[in-house]
């Protein structure tokens, strides 16, 4: 019977990714700041809310204060239970769009804050992602960020 290698080096490959994310995904009882590789994340910042939001982001605005706001601070600011998004760290250069879809849709690892997961919101609709994400990266942008 013929190998096909190529199959069999992919198959090592993607068992070798699952077996280091299962070692790097927190356990039952472990320390959330002992799993991050990385700083502890950016602190809750001062951020003065917006003289206005532009109509084409007040369903964003909607969005993310009833979904996001909890953890992220109504602006974005970040809290003690959620970083800022109004940050440098999640410019789109090194947090891209898709990264806060994902993070909607399927949660997010503790990996870069001392915060602990992100819990997915599974009842936020594909357009309220857009939305929310559209009026973050506006927000980022009148603060400086992008």
């Amino acid at each position: 019977m013929k190998k096909n290698w190529k199959a069999i080096g992919v198959g090592v490959g993607i068992v070798g990714f699952v077996a280091a994310m299962n070692a790097l995904t927190p356990k039952q009882g472990d320390s959330m700041t002992a799993m991050s590789h990385g700083p502890a994340g950016p602190s809750p910042i001062a951020l003065a809310p917006p003289q206005a939001v532009p109509a084409e982001h007040q369903a964003g605005v909607t969005a993310f204060q009833s979904v996001c706001a909890e953890c992220h601070g109504q602006w974005g600011q970040g809290t003690d239970h959620g970083p800022p998004l109004v940050h440098d760290y999640y410019k789109p250069s090194h947090h891209a769009d898709y990264a806060f879809h994902q993070a909607l849709r399927r949660g997010v690892r503790a990996h870069h804050w001392r915060f602990g997961n992100m819990p997915p919101q599974p009842k936020v609709t594909m357009q309220q992602a857009n939305d929310i994400v559209g009026f973050v990266r506006w927000w980022q942008r009148e603060n400086g960020i992008l």
